[in-house]
């Protein structure tokens, strides 16, 4: 990351994603400078994540809950179960669900990153 962020004019930017490709517990409590950090809850993964990942869902600003066009076909994922162990284990965050395939839940999902921006550049121009 330090030697991409060279190469990047970072004032030309509104948004920069830093994808986490490797292990998931890892990065959790790496500091990269990044002002929020989304993490994605695949419904068809989500008792093993949580049980796993737990640092990593406590330290996110938002979650956001992924294939939800299987919904219909997972006997065993409930998003209120969800909820409930995101809450046990410390994560406030907000939880928006969301289908790749179908488009579903998007609007609220950039409407966030809107909302994520304006307020950074609030804060930038009050000094």
């Amino acid at each position: 990351m330090h030697a991409a962020l060279h190469g990047l004019d970072l004032r030309a930017l509104d948004l920069l994603f830093i994808e986490n490709v490797g292990n998931l517990a890892s990065p959790a409590d790496l500091d990269l400078g990044q002002h929020r950090n989304v993490v994605l809850l695949s419904m068809t993964g989500a008792d093993e994540a949580l049980t796993k990942y737990r640092m990593l869902f406590r330290a996110a600003d938002l979650v956001l809950v992924t294939r939800a066009d299987l919904a219909p076909t997972l006997d065993a994922f409930s998003l209120a179960r969800a909820t409930a162990a995101l809450r046990r284990i410390g994560c406030r965050a907000p939880m928006l669900t969301v289908s790749a395939w179908q488009g579903q839940g998007f609007e609220r999902w950039l409407a966030w990153l809107r909302a994520e921006r304006a307020a950074r550049h609030a804060a930038a121009a009050s000094g």
